[in-house]
């Protein structure tokens, strides 16, 4: 992670409940979507996707952290039916990660990173000019994926950690979600199909239960981490080549048809 030295902070966002610490200029970037011309985006140069615990932290006090995300800003204000993941909401019905996040990227705006860190257990310690440390925090003996450097220069992403190999999917809560679901399926959907071969799972062969995983992944949306693996061999995906973001893409498409 030397490379992170020294760079400018960028800014702060979150996907659901990623966050996305970005780091160092604005470059432009080309993406497949929206197909089928694409388009070219501007995007920083690092961008660190965390699906862990983290905190910012700054004279030994926390100023935002992971719970917030989860946390209404105001809970008098809001019902037994507010949900975390809307943003652009007034403050009032807002996360508090949405009300603090805005005032903790002005503190940390034409600051640097001044010092990197990572453990043996995967957590990652930024030290930024001003003072302010960011840290991460592995919560889990699993050795699944808890973030990611995206290097938008380069197009590398780095994932800490990777699975160490592939797992089997759990074929009956894939196939319980599906029967759920059995009402907006058609008779000859490939979904039908999907259900009819999960039935008979141990008796298909390596690329059958390729090929199924990708139907499951891009039909049905099923998330890799459902499917029993890191990476679909062969996965394409629409985007970028992170499934995750694949993934929230075909969600974001979905509600923006819907609304």
């Amino acid at each position: 992670m030397e490379r992170l030295r020294n760079v400018p902070f960028h800014s702060l966002s979150r996907a659901v409940d990623m966050l996305c610490l970005n780091l160092g200029e604005t470059v432009e970037r080309f993406f497949e979507r929206p197909k089928p011309d694409g388009q070219v985006r501007s995007v920083p140069s690092y961008s660190i996707h965390l699906q862990t615990q983290w905190r910012f932290v700054r004279n030994r006090r926390i100023v935002l952290a992971s719970r917030d995300i989860y946390e209404p800003f105001a809970p008098d204000r809001v019902g037994e039916d507010w949900e975390y993941n809307l943003v652009g909401r007034p403050a009032v019905e807002s996360s508090r990660f949405d009300v603090l996040s805005p005032g903790l990227s002005r503190r940390l705006l034409g600051n640097t990173v001044a010092a990197c860190q990572i453990s043996r257990l995967g957590d990652l310690t930024l030290e930024f000019s001003n003072g302010i440390r960011f840290e991460s925090f592995t919560p889990s003996s699993l050795r699944e994926e808890l973030w990611r450097l995206v290097d938008y220069r380069k197009e590398e992403h780095l994932v800490v950690f990777d699975a160490e190999g592939p797992k089997r999917m759990a074929p009956r809560l894939v196939l319980s979600a599906l029967e759920e679901l059995s009402g907006w399926i058609g008779p000859d959907d490939s979904l039908e199909q999907a259900m009819e071969q999960l039935e008979c799972y141990d008796e298909l062969s390596a690329q059958e239960l390729e090929k199924l995983k990708r139907t499951l992944s891009h039909d049905g949306m099923f998330h890799i981490k459902w499917l029993g693996d890191r990476w679909v061999p062969g996965f394409a995906g629409d985007g970028t080549p992170c499934a995750w973001w694949n993934y929230l893409h075909k969600i974001a498409d979905i509600c923006q048809k819907n609304l």
